[in-house]
């Protein structure tokens, strides 16, 4: 039995002016946390800042991150260890468009059913933690 590679990434919701946003992912038809994986060794927090500049552009000015816990994945070739984030911007979100062609950025409604079928299992679980935080 081979061993399945050990992956990282990082993913986050990002809040902006009272409100959280994803992305929806035309390529797989689901709501995304934004984020992916790790170059290497390189550090979560450095993913986490390129990837979000790279989905949804520069001049975000980061006011705040907070890691709100790690969810974990397995794929057939690996398991993925998903750092998972809230990052406060002081850009407002509302009419910037995705940088990536397939990406839109949408806003987290707390009410919608994210699951499987139509969210990554990063953002169900990222979705969850936020509502339990906000209740605890």
């Amino acid at each position: 039995m081979t061993m399945k590679e050990r992956r990282r990434a990082a993913q986050c919701i990002v809040r902006s002016h009272g409100r959280m946003y994803a992305v929806y992912n035309h390529k797989y038809n689901k709501f995304a946390p934004i984020g992916g994986k790790c170059d290497g060794k390189e550090d979560t927090f450095v993913t986490l800042k390129r990837e979000m500049k790279e989905e949804i552009g520069k001049g975000l000015n980061i006011k705040h991150i907070k890691k709100i816990g790690v969810h974990q994945r397995e794929t057939t070739t690996a398991i993925v260890d998903v750092h998972l984030f809230i990052v406060d911007v002081t850009k407002d979100l509302r009419r910037v468009t995705a940088k990536e062609e397939f990406l839109d950025i949408v806003e987290i409604d707390l009410n919608y059913d994210y699951n499987e079928n139509n969210s990554y299992s990063s953002l169900v679980d990222l979705v969850k933690r936020v509502i339990a935080h906000k209740s605890a």
